[in-house]
């Protein structure tokens, strides 16, 4: 936009004239008449320098009228609003299409209507803002404008600006509908244009959408309301306190409860003059942890109630900053009532746990005594046995005495194994830690197991280092490979079994191989279970018990260590032992 050019302002053209003037009349008055004076020619080079000085006064004279007169236009300018200087120095026009462009560019929309809610005006922002075009906005009636309800708050404006002197209207927030059905949220601000005698006034104003913030103010007074529903209905006991001061500013119900304090007894006292901690020590330790971190997470005081009854609580508390003022917002349970529920479950755990001692001791005492009792019957029946198949007999009475003699060997071997499972859970086995060489444990296997192989027919080896030695308890050791040999021979028909001894960093490996049936993967996790038994479903006793891999199980944790297995069904099993290695 170019702007016109001015003529030279009359206040400069004033100034230059004054000046010009002023200068005029002070070289008259000071020359003129000094020629005739005292003889004193016109090249005379005295003249300058014997003026009289009754033309000097004049000249000064004439010199101080000037200035003022300066400064008179001078304060003149300095009144004129900056406003006024600014337009005349600086004039703006926009052309009509100019101004289209600016109020279709706008997102606000402007609207011009009389006082009788006839629109008159309607910016083309209209559009994107409710869908309608200006021309559709004009042939609408007025309450199709606006949402049930805002319509008579559009009418209650209406005759506010009748009644208005050309002041704003105070801005409200109004839902008005889109073409689409929808709604939005609008601000409407306007003001009124006064009217002359000629020309009635007008209600100019401007519709901003307002939805983002309605949405999010929205949002604000929901988490108000979850925070003050939290507030009044938690059965914890919630404060805020002001740190400046240590004033309780409120509490809610369950904390006023519990306390015994109205809330007229409560708000606006410091903790130290509601005076409701027992010791004092608590309730400064709590504050200089909240003034170095800042928090405080499940610390345990004790408090008294308004009736002087005390009773425990657990106390958290964190510092918040709203503006310039900082906060405590703390929150207190009641935590008596788990105290004593808490003693009373101890008090009954300890109580068991004395009886269980009780009974475990009994069990031993029992064990210890039934120990050699229940065994002797068993040795007697064997030595009979034994003298009985020296006797003549016939073949019918020599087969009767193997069934005895595998019933009572039956018999022992359950015996045995009972006693010794329940002798480790009671704890009744001693553990006897020492550097054991592994020859000599592979040397008693090898004794045992060699001649039961062969006769069944299976290879049976040993490997191991000659020098190795581990720390363990030999004879516990020595029931588990027992055992763990013991039910390979059992559940292996052809091919054979391998005790070898493997180094594996500064441990040593024990392993039990075979190559029997297997364990299929249905049976794995039961084959420590006491009493179950893989293939034997008329529960069979010569083929065992189902006790063998427990108490190696049970074994192997008293030397503190695991056993484990690898098996692949018809194919064999692998249970290996690690112990600790002696250098």
């Amino acid at each position: 936009m170019t702007r016109p050019s001015s003529p030279l302002p009359h206040r400069r053209l004033l100034v230059l004239a004054a000046c010009g003037v002023s200068v005029l009349l002070v070289a008259w008055l000071l020359f003129s008449g000094i020629e005739g004076e005292a003889g004193i020619g016109p090249t005379d080079p005295r003249r300058h320098w014997l003026m009289a000085p009754n033309r000097l006064l004049p000249a000064l004279a004439v010199m101080v009228i000037c200035l003022l007169f300066l400064a008179a236009i001078d304060r003149r300018r300095g009144t004129q609003p900056a406003a006024v200087l600014r337009a005349d120095s600086h004039p703006l026009q926009l052309a009509p299409e100019q101004m289209a462009h600016l109020l279709e560019f706008s997102d606000d929309v402007l609207w011009l209507m009389d006082l009788e809610g006839d629109r008159v005006y309607t910016s083309p922002a209209v559009t994107r803002l409710r869908g309608y075009t200006p021309e559709e906005v004009a042939e609408l009636p007025l309450e199709q404008n606006f949402a049930t309800g805002s319509a008579a708050l559009f009418h209650e404006m209406l005759r506010q600006a009748r009644l208005s002197q050309g002041h704003p209207l105070p801005a409200r927030q109004m839902e008005m509908l889109r073409k689409d059905g929808s709604t939005v949220w609008c601000e409407i601000s306007a003001y009124v244009l006064p009217g002359t005698e000629d020309q009635p006034g007008y209600l100019v104003g401007v519709v901003r959408d307002i939805s983002e913030r309605k949405r999010a103010e929205n949002r604000l007074k929901e988490r108000e309301a979850l925070l003050s529903s939290i507030f009044r209905n938690s059965p914890c006991g919630i404060s805020l306190t002001r740190v400046a001061d240590g004033r309780l500013l409120d509490a809610n119900q369950a904390w006023l409860t519990m306390f015994g304090l109205s809330r007229e007894e409560a708000v606006g006292h410091t903790s130290g003059e509601l005076d409701r901690w027992v010791m004092p020590e608590e309730r400064q330790r709590i504050l200089e942890a909240m003034k170095t971190q800042g928090y405080v997470r499940n610390a345990e005081a004790c408090f008294r109630h308004a009736s002087d009854q005390t009773f425990d609580a657990l106390v958290s508390a964190e510092s918040v900053r709203i503006g310039d003022t900082e906060y405590f917002v703390g929150i207190t349970s009641d935590i008596s009532e788990y105290k004593h529920l808490n003693t009373q479950r101890l008090s009954a755990q300890h109580e068991r746990a004395t009886q269980a001692e009780f009974r475990e001791q009994a069990k031993t005492r029992f064990l210890a005594a039934a120990s050699h009792d229940l065994r002797q019957p068993v040795q007697a029946a064997r030595l009979f046995l034994d003298l009985l198949g020296k006797s003549s007999l016939n073949e019918r009475q020599q087969q009767l005495c193997r069934q005895i003699g595998t019933a009572v060997e039956s018999l022992g071997s359950l015996l045995d194994c009972l006693l010794d499972i329940t002798r480790i859970d009671a704890g009744g086995m001693a553990i006897r830690m020492r550097d054991v060489e592994v020859m000599e444990i592979m040397a008693q296997i090898n004794e045992e197991f060699a001649s039961l192989a062969l006769a069944r027919g299976l290879r049976f080896k040993l490997f191991f280092p000659q020098a190795a030695q581990v720390r363990t308890d030999p004879q516990l050791l020595n029931m588990i490979l027992r055992n763990l040999v013991g039910n390979a021979l059992k559940y292996t028909q052809r091919g054979g079994l391998l005790v070898s001894v493997r180094y594996r960093q500064d441990r040593v490996v024990l392993q039990v191989w075979d190559t029997g049936i297997g364990i299929a993967p249905e049976h794995q996790e039961r084959i420590f279970e006491e009493f179950y038994q893989i293939d034997n479903p008329h529960r069979d006793n010569a083929q065992g018990l189902g006790l063998g891999l427990p108490i190696c199980q049970r074994l192997a944790r008293l030397l503190d260590t695991g056993l484990s297995y690898r098996s692949c069904p018809g194919r064999g099993s692998v249970f290996e032992l690690t112990l600790p290695r002696v250098r």
